[in-house]
């Protein structure tokens, strides 16, 4: 086994996580300056792309190699990342004034997602055959609809707190950004295994079976375990027992 190279990608990686926490922590006092100073109308997520653009336009011109950079899967991002998002959008709901336009979002939230995956789906894919874009298959521009959709408004939501506009309305953008991950996440999976299925025939015959199977599924998963989990912390009295490591370990958990 050839292990010269190791302590070379070693070095690599360790430049790459260093990067990534001073990236992170020049996005925080960046923020940090915007939101003390007469900028406040600039979002943190618009403040985190402009450090973004002048990162990666200076490493572009400074022609880095690529080797030092971390490359993130796209399962990495659903299995570490979202899950850390959707954790703290829920953490800070406040649940009465979302159970109360529920159904008003979870329309929103599932027919509007699929409706927009299917517009642009199908709008590409039309303007593939009259040559205006590069062309792609029915399975394929409704993959790439998919992905579009999964869009959340974040500018939108921080100018509405900013602006501290109508609780309903911005009740109904904020519950329709935390669901509509997850149904973009199993509508574009659920494509997306119908596309590796079906490479030869391009069918879509089983996607809806799929779609519905997959995503109800998910949702008895998750009341499952947040039932079991409230009826463990209801009997544990864990409040008696409470440190930073313990509630650190349990926001891990979730």
């Amino acid at each position: 086994m050839d292990c010269s190279h190791e302590p070379q990608k070693l070095y690599n990686e360790s430049w790459g996580v260093v990067f990534a926490l001073s990236l992170m922590g020049i996005c925080t006092i960046f923020i940090y300056m915007v939101n003390i100073s007469r900028f406040k109308f600039l979002p943190d997520s618009i403040s985190a792309i402009i450090i973004g653009m002048l990162v990666g336009l200076m490493v572009r011109m400074m022609d880095v190699d690529n080797r030092h950079f971390i490359f993130i899967r796209a399962n990495s991002i659903f299995l570490f990342f979202l899950p850390l998002i959707l954790f703290e959008s829920g953490y800070g709901l406040k649940k009465v004034s979302f159970f109360k336009n529920f159904p008003t979002i979870l329309v929103f939230a599932v027919f509007g997602t699929i409706i927009s995956a299917m517009v642009v789906g199908v709008g590409i894919y039309w303007m593939g055959l009259n040559g205006w874009v590069y062309q792609l298959s029915l399975l394929n521009s409704i993959v790439f609809g998919a992905l579009l959709a999964s869009t959340d408004p974040v500018a939108t939501l921080a100018i509405f707190q900013a602006l501290n506009v109508e609780t309903t309305l911005y009740m109904l953008a904020f519950g329709e950004s935390v669901i509509n991950d997850a149904v973009s996440i199993v509508l574009f999976e659920s494509i997306l295994s119908q596309y590796y299925i079906n490479q030869e025939h391009h069918s879509m015959a089983h996607f809806p079976v799929q779609f519905v199977f997959t995503f109800v599924s998910s949702i008895v998963i998750g009341v499952v375990c947040a039932l079991f989990a409230a009826l463990t912390f209801k009997h544990l009295h864990l409040r008696e027992l409470s440190t930073s490591p313990l509630e650190i370990s349990l926001m891990l958990v979730f």
